[in-house]
């Protein structure tokens, strides 16, 4: 039966991407002056100064290791494909890496063009690449074999002398740890994981806008600055923010929300219905936020649960100066009661400005206004707050919830 799984070309798609990150990471560390292409001149490339520093080729085995014999069929694609480049490199002269998890047996030409001096011999390398360019009847290799007896022999040795294998290399399973080794300085151990999802959802962001031709390349001063981001958002007092603003709602989640004691709540003072709409999404992020924070371990024992009492504390004190606003107001105008209209109007206005005045913190450094208004229409739904001045009377035929004291 034939096999038409598009695992092995999917996962080198994705080695290839995750492979540039830690290309990135780790050449930012002594550079800031590198620029990373992908599909360009190579799989991956890196320019320093303007000129092509590296071409990288990226091959990933799925199972074992394969063997990088001399008439391996991805050492005489890579070949070809850095042949192909030649021209277009003009006198730059980058080094050719071959970054694969396959193993170069000993004696090989491949074995031969490793980094370490001294078990590097360019000589032999290019005699057993020629040989087998001249006895080899793969018919997928020919064109590239073709192509290296073509070349002269100065050029040729010199075309050797480029090349690079670094074989054995850690597959994509692996690649998050050595990305991490890269990283770590960033966070405390045990926020590595988390940092390490953020920087790839950047990152693939990026790795496509590459792709599309969105942006010619990426920088390593730019991964630096995305990094001290990172570091900031995970300093002690502050916390990253994942859930995206644009972020559709569910269409189900959104029909649900419309039912939710806050809701109710913002009808009870007549909120206008496009306001209501942004308040769902205010509590929906909100919530969002807080859900991953607690999954990922981010946030402290306890800390939301005070986070959410300063928030009653400052509520409580202006829903009373409210009320007694609202008293003096009708004692003034010798009414026996206030109307509806400026119950609604004063709720009104305690909901739009106590979100914007609050000083409570979640962290002294976190100061995302969706959070506090979030956090605010979720104590709402629990009835621990409220904007009309009779809403627990108002709303206890709405639920079975117990009203607080």
């Amino acid at each position: 039966m034939a096999d038409h799984s598009a695992a092995g070309s999917a996962v080198g798609y994705l080695y290839q991407c995750e492979l540039a990150l830690y290309e990135l990471a780790r050449r930012a560390r002594r550079n800031d002056d590198i620029a990373l292409f992908l599909e360009v001149l190579d799989d991956i490339h890196l320019q320093e100064s303007g000129k092509p520093a590296d071409l990288l080729q990226a091959k990933h085995n799925l199972g074992p290791a394969g063997n990088l014999s001399d008439a391996s069929t991805d050492l005489w694609r890579t070949i070809r494909a850095w042949i192909d480049t030649l021209e277009r490199v003009g006198s730059s002269k980058p080094r050719r890496v071959l970054l694969t998890t396959a193993i170069a047996a000993k004696g090989t030409a491949a074995a031969a063009l490793r980094e370490d001096l001294s078990a590097r011999n360019e000589n032999e390398a290019e005699r057993l690449l020629c040989e087998i360019a001249e006895t080899s009847t793969n018919k997928g290799t020919e064109k590239a074999r073709r192509a290296f007896l073509k070349l002269e022999e100065a050029q040729r040795s010199d075309f050797i002398a480029s090349i690079l294998v670094l074989d054995g290399q850690p597959g994509i399973c692996e690649l998050d740890t050595a990305i991490i080794e890269e990283i770590r300085f960033a966070c405390s151990t045990r926020n590595e994981t988390q940092l390490l999802e953020r920087l790839k959802g950047w990152w693939y962001r990026q790795a496509v806008a590459l792709l599309t031709k969105q942006i010619d390349s990426v920088t390593t001063d730019t991964f630096k600055k995305k990094m001290d981001d990172l570091r900031e958002q995970f300093d002690h007092d502050n916390l990253p923010t994942d859930i995206d603003p644009g972020e559709p709602i569910d269409e189900n989640d959104t029909t649900a929300m419309y039912a939710k004691m806050f809701v109710k709540q913002l009808e009870l003072i007549m909120t206008p219905r496009n306001l209501v709409a942004i308040m769902i999404r205010s509590y929906y992020r909100a919530y969002r936020q807080r859900s991953k924070w607690a999954r990922d371990g981010l946030v402290r024992p306890g800390e939301l649960e005070r986070f959410e009492n300063r928030l009653i504390d400052e509520w409580r004190e202006k829903f009373e100066w409210m009320k007694a606003d609202l008293e003096q107001s009708c004692a003034e105008l010798e009414k026996e009661g206030c109307e509806e209209s400026e119950k609604q109007s004063k709720g009104r206005e305690l909901l739009r400005n106590l979100p914007e005045t609050s000083r409570a913190r979640l962290r002294p450094k976190y100061d995302e206004e969706f959070l506090t208004k979030g956090t605010f229409h979720s104590l709402a739904d629990d009835l621990k707050v409220g904007w009309h001045s009779d809403f627990l009377e108002r709303l206890q035929s709405w639920t079975d919830r117990a009203i607080p004291e």
